[in-house]
């Protein structure tokens, strides 16, 4: 199942991106940097994956994923708040609305993911069942944002 789960947020996190990279018009060092940071982050997730997939009954296991996955999604928050923040690298029409509800996207992933560690020192299964939080409330997110779907 952490192999599924895993090609599930892997596949959210290459949409998000490439919906973020489809607005940017402009790189910067700083940029590409953050950039890499995060690709750095998403190839190490086969790591913390075969971790809780082979000992995923452990606390360090869980809390090992959640991080990860949390620190990827914060540092892809971190990415748009780069360079949407004064229209720094988008065109100057760009809406600073879909920066908001991709900054909330993000935030909702390392929330849930960050708040999942919390519980894992109370119950390991409660803190994994709780990652499908970050689906939900993504579907609350979206149906608030609506207007933001189709970039």
């Amino acid at each position: 199942m952490a192999y599924i789960l895993s090609f599930l947020i892997i596949g959210a996190f290459w949409v998000g991106h490439h919906r973020l990279f489809a607005v940017i018009r402009r790189h910067d060092k700083k940029l590409l940097w953050l950039n890499m940071l995060f690709l750095m982050l998403i190839v190490f997730i086969p790591f913390p994956t075969s971790l809780l997939s082979e000992y995923g009954d452990t606390r360090t296991a869980a809390v090992f994923y959640a991080g990860s996955l949390a620190a990827a999604s914060l540092v892809l928050c971190l990415i748009v708040w780069y360079a949407v923040g004064g229209k720094r690298l988008v065109a100057e029409d760009f809406d600073p609305g879909l920066g908001r509800h991709f900054i909330v996207h993000y935030l909702n992933m390392a929330g849930v993911f960050l708040a999942s560690i919390g519980i894992a020192f109370i119950n390991v299964s409660a803190a994994e069942y709780f990652w499908i939080l970050i689906w939900f409330n993504s579907m609350l997110i979206d149906r608030l944002g609506s207007k933001h779907d189709a970039a």
